[in-house]
């Protein structure tokens, strides 16, 4: 399957979830309690159906393919942006929590998601600089790679813990399922940063980013909707961490887009093949796998042809076809 599916796919599950979403946040959730009103229940269940078909589709279309290039580090300078603005903001964040510690009910909470925040703001400040060069900067230091997945899982655990201490409604987990998959794009990229994912890791690292831009725009862009029409009060501290996982996913978007690219010009998905040792080398089991542009190789038929009339290997090439084929006839 071509990869322009999972493009359409992601685009149709994009505008079909995000205004339906903010239709429910705009007409049909009580702005003073934050649950639905009695009778539109079911629009929940509904939304529900559609982001779970939608993480089925891209979960069977990404295993319908054995294996993806490796993803590589090239300029991208949208992708540098975003990266540039999530690192900001993580920073300011950082300062926020870590300033506000002392008056905060929660101060552990606070100044472990402000070191947390500080610590993945340098690592997207090192992000922007690898788009905007064009190469790898994580190679000798892939270990700050990982700086970005200890921010994750710092903020989906208080994000969890935020969650269980006040009365929700079920739609709240769009903020944490779209954290998790975040969290997983960033623990893979870190990986190809690092140089160790295996023939697989590419291809996870795109199906990773397509569901969690859909989980982050399914749960951002309804929230400041209602901040901006004022059915929720405009808070800074509140503001900050949609605006940070919006930047993510253009980010991620970014990234997406540099993977499809890279898909176009090396001639698509293909079946990963481990190297063959032969003598002079090592050559892959497949061809095609190899170089996308096998088919306009010479055929073997024509080499051997060129070798049969080169008059120093002629009487070898005799000798060895007449050789016996069982090798019980061989003598030492």
């Amino acid at each position: 399957m071509k990869l322009k599916y999972m493009w359409i796919a992601f685009t149709v599950f994009l505008l079909v979830t995000v205004p339906f979403r903010i239709y429910q946040t705009v007409a049909l959730i009580d702005p003073q309690t934050n649950f639905y009103e009695k009778g539109t229940e079911f629009t929940l269940t509904l939304l529900l159906g559609l982001l779970g078909l939608y993480v089925v589709t891209m979960l069977v279309m990404s295993a319908m393919h054995k294996g993806m290039d490796r993803h590589t580090v090239h300029k991208n300078i949208p992708a540098g942006i975003f990266a540039l603005v999530a690192g900001g903001l993580l920073l300011v964040e950082s300062g926020v929590q870590l300033v506000g510690a002392g008056a905060n009910e929660k101060m552990v909470e606070s100044v472990i998601l402000g070191i947390a925040a500080l610590l993945a703001a340098v690592t997207f400040f090192f992000m922007a600089a690898s788009s905007f060069a064009g190469r790898n900067l994580f190679e000798r230091m892939p270990l700050l790679a990982l700086l970005t997945t200890l921010w994750g899982c710092a903020r989906l655990v208080i994000t969890f813990l935020g969650y269980t201490n006040i009365a929700s409604d079920s739609s709240s987990m769009f903020d944490m399922v779209g954290i998790m998959f975040a969290l997983l794009f960033l623990f893979t990229q870190a990986k190809l940063f690092a140089g160790v994912g295996s023939e697989k890791t590419s291809k996870r690292l795109f199906l990773l980013g397509m569901l969690a831009i859909v989980f982050i725009c399914v749960f951002n862009i309804p929230e400041l909707v209602q901040h901006s029409m004022g059915s929720r009060t405009l808070e800074f501290s509140a503001l900050l961490p949609r605006l940070i996982d919006l930047s993510l996913a253009f980010y991620i978007f970014c990234i997406l887009l540099e993977m499809s690219k890279e898909y176009i010009l090396t001639g698509g998905w293909h079946e990963y093949h481990e190297p063959v040792a032969v003598e002079g080398g090592e050559l892959p089991l497949s061809a095609d796998s190899a170089n996308p542009d096998a088919d306009n190789l010479p055929k073997p038929e024509f080499f051997d042809s060129l070798v049969a009339d080169r008059p120093s290997t002629r009487d070898s090439v005799k000798k060895e076809q007449e050789a016996p084929k069982n090798p019980h006839d061989y003598k030492d």
